[in-house]
């Protein structure tokens, strides 16, 4: 009975939920097996690894649809397109795993609905300046992938850019670097994922294809089999977003990196604004901070823009302030047009546009050791806190709570010296800046009391003067980061210091042993050469 019931069990569990017609079921039947074509080279897309496997998004897609209606997938490599085009005529091949859409191939294909999108971007030597449109490339050797669709687009948009073929993305990297093209027009997917496996340190990404930036890949299916394109459809139809979120997360570093779907006013916006200035508090880790000796800004902003970049093509220059207060005065002058981390504008709201917060972290009362442990900020009242002078809690703490004496500092390092000193009762401080504080001087003596019910939400700030474009394409950039990155990013900032700071110290256990292991050798030196001693 028990095997019964087990059975019965597996069969709901494998079941499929669709609902195929007469015509669906009876192709399914009679075609149980789908001879489907598959790139050797398309990264994270569609691929074959060392071991012969099958890899990439499209790959999940086949398991999804033998396990929705039966039919199984008969492997076969992909050469060249002309080939691959011979093969379907052939009846040789049924489908394609993943192909762009074109005029030329809609003549011998049927398409699919697309599963995914990518966007392109140029690829060139790392001293190129930053290319603001495909316009500057006129009568330049670009290199292109053969076969791809990037030859024949170019062909018609950009008549007198002259495309060099190259078999692999490797060869058109290399053909790049060795100064053969001028650039590299290929998807970011694949391409990124080539270029972190080459030596190539000459090579870099510099901007995106704005025409280009949400490239559909569907799968293609011979045109006598317009039935299974019905039913890869229905299958993809019924997937639920999350499942596609999924699919997409697992096999791109930013899950969702072909969905920025760019107006054309942000699009011509990103091409008019392709390198921003920004101005930044050189004194705000875990999320800014500067090193005027390597001229590096660096924190958790600082990953942020990066990804940022990445996903627009809009590049970031840092305008060096040495306090916070200068930082703003760059805004109001003119000087530079973006602040990356901030969490309400303040003072400068004439000045600039805010996006949504790209990280949420409670603010925490944080006390000495062993000292009273309030449950609200009501129990606060008569005491002496202090908090950063243009934090939102300050704001909120000066507005709803009045009886609590607040001591405004500029920076973290403040709050922990007032506190150390006795001249405040407790600090308030989000988690991460107080976190970072604490594990990098290795502070025992401090610890968070009570989480408050109120948020540091750190956005990014941009002139009013670039319009809603802007923010609008921030917007899309920070929506596009998947909660795993910002968690990563996060841990980066607090906890690795933590652990970093851990392992300086030195374990009490480590002095134990080897002052044993000493002793021990003591006893037996005493042992050898004064063996009759009493």
């Amino acid at each position: 009975m028990k095997i019964i019931f087990m059975v019965f069990v597996a069969l709901i569990l494998n079941a499929s939920s669709i609902e195929f017609n007469n015509d669906e079921k009876n192709f399914i039947k009679n075609h149980p097996v789908i001879k489907v074509g598959i790139d050797l080279k398309f990264h994270t897309i569609d691929a074959i690894d060392w071991d012969g496997n099958h890899i990439g998004i499209s790959s999940d897609y086949l398991k999804i649809i033998t396990k929705e209606s039966g039919l199984k997938f008969d492997l076969i490599a992909l050469d060249s397109f002309d080939i691959t085009l011979q093969k379907i005529k052939n009846k040789k091949i049924d489908m394609i795993a993943a192909i762009y859409k074109t005029e030329y191939k809609s003549k011998h294909l049927v398409y699919s609905d697309p599963y995914v999108s990518v966007p392109f971007y140029i690829y060139t030597k790392e001293e190129t300046p930053t290319i603001k449109n495909l316009d500057n490339l006129d009568g330049s050797k670009i290199c292109v992938l053969k076969g791809f669709m990037t030859a024949l687009w170019l062909e018609k948009n950009y008549p007198n850019i002259r495309a060099v073929e190259a078999l692999t993305i490797y060869d058109a990297l290399e053909k790049v670097s060795r100064g053969e093209a001028v650039a590299f027009i290929n998807d970011y997917a694949s391409t990124s994922y080539s270029l972190k496996r080459v030596f190539l340190p000459n090579m870099k990404l510099n901007a995106p294809v704005i025409e280009l930036n949400n490239v559909p890949i569907a799968m293609g299916v011979r045109p006598d089999y317009t039935i299974l394109r019905d039913i890869i459809n229905k299958i993809n139809t019924n997937l639920s977003e999350k499942n596609v979120e999924k699919l997409r997360a697992k096999w791109f570093s930013n899950g969702k990196i072909s969905m920025l779907n760019f107006s054309k006013k942000e699009r011509i916006w990103i091409e008019k604004h392709s390198e921003i200035v920004f101005s930044a508090d050189p004194n705000w880790l875990p999320f800014e901070g500067y090193n005027s000796t390597t001229a590096q800004y660096y924190g958790i902003a600082n990953d942020i823009l990066t990804i940022v970049s990445s996903r627009t093509g809009l590049k970031f220059k840092l305008l060096q302030a040495s306090t916070w207060n200068e930082a703003k005065q760059q805004i109001k002058d003119g000087k530079s047009q973006m602040i990356p981390t901030i969490s309400s504008v303040g003072e400068l709201k004439d000045y600039l546009n805010v996006s949504e917060p790209y990280m949420k972290i409670p603010y925490l009362i944080y006390g000495i050791k062993n000292s009273f442990i309030p449950s609200s900020l009501k129990e606060l009242a008569g005491k002496k806190v202090a908090l950063i002078e243009d934090s939102s809690a300050y704001k909120n703490i000066k507005k709803y709570y009045p009886n609590i004496t607040r001591f405004p500092v500029e920076n973290t390092q403040e709050l922990f010296t007032l506190l150390t000193q006795g001249r405040v009762d407790y600090f308030i401080s989000n988690r991460a800046s107080a976190s970072y504080a604490i594990n990098s001087a290795n502070i025992e003596d401090i610890i968070g009391l009570t989480e408050l019910d109120m948020n540091y939400s750190p956005k990014i700030a941009i002139s009013k003067k670039f319009g809603l474009e802007a923010i609008s394409v921030i917007d899309k950039a920070i929506e596009s980061i998947s909660e795993e990155e910002i968690q990563d990013i996060y841990n980066k900032w607090i906890f690795v210091k933590a652990n970093e700071s851990r392992d300086k110290k030195i374990p009490i256990i480590f002095y134990i042993v080897t002052a044993s292991i000493f002793l021990a050798g003591l006893f037996l030196l005493w042992k050898k050469y004064f063996p009759n001693n009493k």
